[in-house]
């Protein structure tokens, strides 16, 4: 990244696994959760910076072309993230947790615009602002019954939705 040297790969897209040779312009390498991202320029009009799976890369190449500074931050990219995942949105999550999982709450810092309202009985409200809620919704169902979704609204529903699906798996 630093050496700001052109690379291409052949990248297995999520979801679909279909292959595609990509040529990228490397900004920053970034570990979240013990997997590797490369975040790379999108020099199109009105496009945010893209994120890859360095696991989901082969073939691998460096290129002598390279290419002119591009101003970036990594602390600002990633400013609203809850995860790795990243969107144009925002997205005001409200989550009541009971008293079990408020010291776990507590001591962690997810992004800057996060706040914590404790109550009297040992639980606690968390908010926090994020532009995307993949990687949210999945940290709150997996506290299970210890958590409350408060907002937003089409979160309770997707929530809810998930535990309606997964009982049903279960007859």
């Amino acid at each position: 990244c630093l050496d700001r040297k052109e690379i291409s790969f052949i990248y297995d897209k999520e979801f679909t696994g279909k292959e595609r040779k990509k040529n990228e312009k490397p900004l920053h390498l970034v570990n979240h959760d013990n997997a590797w991202y490369l975040v790379v320029a999108n020099l199109e009009v009105n496009q945010d910076h893209k994120i890859r799976s360095v696991a989901r890369m082969s073939n691998l190449k460096t290129h002598v072309i390279t290419f002119s500074e591009i101003k970036f931050s990594i602390d600002k990219f990633m400013e609203y993230n809850f995860g790795i995942f990243t969107g144009k949105k925002s997205h005001k999550v409200r989550v009541r947790f009971d008293a079990f999982a408020a010291p776990y709450i507590r001591e962690r810092k997810w992004n800057s615009s996060q706040k914590i309202k404790n109550f009297k009985d040992g639980s606690l409200e968390f908010s926090i602002t994020v532009n995307d809620l993949v990687e949210i919704k999945g940290w709150i169902m997996n506290w299970g019954k210890h958590a409350k979704v408060l907002g937003p609204k089409h979160l309770v529903d997707e929530v809810k939705n998930e535990l309606k699906v997964t009982l049903e798996k279960y007859g």
